[in-house]
């Protein structure tokens, strides 16, 4: 069988397993098909190109018979390669089909093995070496077609080559039997060629299988861990909820000491912070597990930016920030084109990050404008701690919480890596920059809309990457605070 030549010469060739070979073999003989409709194209074209070179040099009736033969075989080509494409064999079909390429593949390489006996005697002594350079030509051309297979290859290059280097050397003069030698050294260049081409698509084919399959191995663990944590988010949240409960009755309770009421409310605090973290793991659950609905609409960006503000203030007076809306630019309100509740969630993450990540007596300045008149951009920008350069690649990476893991200030490095997925989401774009010591801004842009829109786009479930994109590396560059949030 053709594919099991292949087996034997890549073990031969001593430097691929058994059980690797074999995974290939129906991919070399599908490769040998992809090509040949380029193949017979060529051959046709030499052929012309032969019979118009050649046409005043050798007995006309010669060359027509010759071209007759090679466009029946030509035609026998097609129609196998019709057949392939119509029943797209299986994997254990192909050897069959391999068998078969071999077949016409000798066939064609007979008719041209044939030309310079088929053409003889000339009637002068460039002609034989016309015909040699014309089929040098062809089989070298062949070597990225048909070296997929080896078989396949150097059978059609000996069938070609061996007839044209025996007429040389049967004329017996030193001219002649100089260039039958020559012959045979390119004969054997060919062969070496294929083989080495060869081993190089199949070391091709094998990065790219073992891609394939991390690709589905990343893919299948991403999705356990997402079910993982959807489902142990749930299952937390039950009995932390009781624990609330009962730990917010017991602090209304006026029986209970003062030092007592404290303890519970050190309870409710810890509590309140499982809680959200729980909460972000089921959010990042719903984005990488793809089960998480949009609701595009026109969204007022001043309004929202104020309203965020508002919400944002007791966490901002608790590290002594200050919170500033820019002015609208215009008198015309903004409108993006946004799942609101979302969006909120965003400018709210980036509004306490720019909170805790600041110094006491900083301030945190929020806008939005318009930015090449079809998008917006709204703009966080604090005058904290910035983020040093070598940990900024980092940012937007789950669980990262770049160099404040072990401060006093709340978060297991969720929240921009969350923000990041709801803002590719929503069809926009989240960068940043940043100076150590001198402060950070975040730039988040979408899609402008008109505020008669109100949905600019249907609802719909949005699919997202299943793991959590770096920074593109054309965008301004995006230092974060260290912040997990």
């Amino acid at each position: 069988m053709i594919v099991n030549s292949i087996t034997a010469d890549r073990d031969s060739a001593g430097g691929f397993p058994q059980g690797r070979l074999l995974r290939h073999d129906a991919e070399t003989v599908r490769l040998l098909y992809r090509y040949a409709p380029m193949a017979i194209g060529v051959n046709l074209s030499l052929a012309l190109l032969a019979a118009a070179t050649l046409w005043d040099r050798v007995a006309t009736a010669n060359i027509l018979y010759w071209l007759i033969a090679m466009t029946l075989a030509m035609v026998v080509r097609f129609a196998v390669i019709a057949a392939y494409r119509q029943q797209r064999p299986s994997d254990p079909a192909m050897p069959a089909w391999g068998r078969l390429f071999l077949l016409q593949s000798v066939l064609s390489g007979a008719i041209w093995g044939s030309a310079i006996w088929v053409f003889s005697p000339f009637n002068d002594q460039q002609t034989p070496y016309i015909i040699a350079f014309i089929l040098g030509g062809l089989t070298a051309g062949a070597t990225a077609m048909q070296s997929a297979v080896l078989k396949v290859y150097y059978s059609f290059l000996l069938i070609i080559c061996l007839p044209t280097t025996v007429w040389f050397f049967v004329q017996q003069t030193k001219p002649f039997i100089f260039m039958g030698i020559m012959i045979g050294l390119f004969v054997i260049a060919m062969m070496a060629g294929g083989y080495i081409y060869r081993r190089i698509l199949l070391n091709s084919i094998d990065l790219a299988n073992e891609l394939v399959k991390a690709k589905e191995t990343a893919e299948s663990a991403s999705q356990a861990k997402s079910q993982f944590l959807s489902n142990m988010s749930h299952e937390l949240r039950t009995p932390l909820n009781a624990v609330l409960g009962f730990a917010q009755l017991l602090h209304v309770d006026n029986t209970l000491s003062t030092q007592s009421r404290e303890n519970v409310g050190e309870i409710i605090d810890a509590g309140q912070h499982l809680l959200k973290l729980i909460d972000g793991l089921l959010d990042l659950a719903k984005i990488e597990a793809r089960r998480i609905n949009l609701h595009l609409e026109a969204v007022p960006c001043h309004d929202l930016l104020q309203e965020c503000a508002d919400l944002i203030q007791p966490l901002a007076r608790q590290y002594q920030v200050g919170i500033q809306v820019q002015e609208r630019a215009t008198a015309a309100e903004i409108y993006t084109c946004a799942d609101r509740t979302r969006l909120k969630q965003v400018l709210l993450n980036l509004l306490s990050n720019a909170c805790k990540y600041n110094r006491q007596g900083g301030g945190v300045w929020i806008a939005a404008r318009l930015s090449h008149g079809d998008r917006v951009c709204f703009s966080v920008r604090d005058s904290g701690v910035g983020i040093e350069q070598n940990l900024q690649p980092r940012l937007f990476h789950a669980f990262q919480r770049l160099g404040h893991e072990q401060s006093m200030i709340e978060g297991v490095g969720l929240g921009l890596a969350i923000v990041k997925q709801l803002v590719d989401m929503m069809h926009g774009e989240l960068r940043f920059e940043s100076r150590p010591n001198i402060g950070t801004t975040f730039f988040v842009e979408l899609p402008a809309a008109a505020a008669s829109e109100p949905a600019c786009i249907s609802d719909q479930r949005v699919d997202t990457p299943l793991a959590t994109p770096l920074p593109k590396p054309n965008a301004r560059p995006t230092p974060a605070h260290g912040r997990g949030h």
